[in-house]
């Protein structure tokens, strides 16, 4: 039996997290203009791990989860959000890509800083014979950016979206050996499907 309000860590970062998320993909998106009050619920049932994306809704996503917890205490929930992925058919995983994209999750949500930041979507089966030239990109824009944000206090943590995948495994490499303590392997399976759903154990 899972204990869905239990905490557990976040990939291999400090952050801990309920058991059980609140993904805001594509069954929240239908929730419309309700989807704050179902947020209100959640908080009230204990769950305190929110996950969202600039994909989901086009930013609406972010917008609606910013007017549910900017007036919650800051240190009492953990927030993910992602890069990379800016709408369906737009993608940009270069440095300044991400840093822009970054600011306007930040100006959405209306907080100064999110917990963790996943790229988004670095996957084969998505990009073709484009992939290789995304991996590039987030390997050596993303992850600099992403570590560089991390160092000036705006972000806790970046990891990638997809771990359990072999471009999941190649995206993970940077962390490994980099050996900085707060650069997190994504914990979290983000298929935007679900409206709550449980973390996964970090790799």
């Amino acid at each position: 039996m899972i204990a869905p309000l239990e905490r557990r860590p976040l990939g291999r970062t400090a952050l801990t997290i309920s058991r059980l998320g609140v993904g805001g993909g594509s069954s929240f998106g239908r929730a419309g203009d309700a989807g704050v009050d179902l947020l209100d619920a959640c908080w009230d049932a204990g769950l305190r791990y929110f996950d969202t994306a600039p994909l989901y809704g086009e930013g609406e996503s972010e917008r609606r989860y910013g007017r549910a917890l900017r007036s919650r205490p800051r240190d009492e929930f953990v927030l993910s959000t992602k890069v990379g992925r800016n709408s369906a058919s737009e993608f940009d995983y270069s440095a300044e890509g991400v840093r822009q994209s970054l600011a306007r999750s930040l100006e959405r949500l209306g907080l100064s800083r999110i917990d963790a930041v996943m790229i988004h979507d670095v996957d084969p089966d998505l990009h073709g014979d484009r992939f290789e030239r995304h991996l590039d990109a987030a390997l050596s824009g993303a992850y600099t950016a992403l570590n560089d944000l991390r160092d000036q206090g705006v972000i806790g943590a970046a990891g990638n979206h997809r771990t359990h995948t072999p471009a999941g495994e190649r995206l993970r490499a940077p962390c490994d050996s980099a050996g900085r303590g707060g650069t997190a392997v994504s914990a979290v399976a983000s298929g935007g499907g679900q409206c709550c759903r449980r973390a996964r154990k970090g790799g």
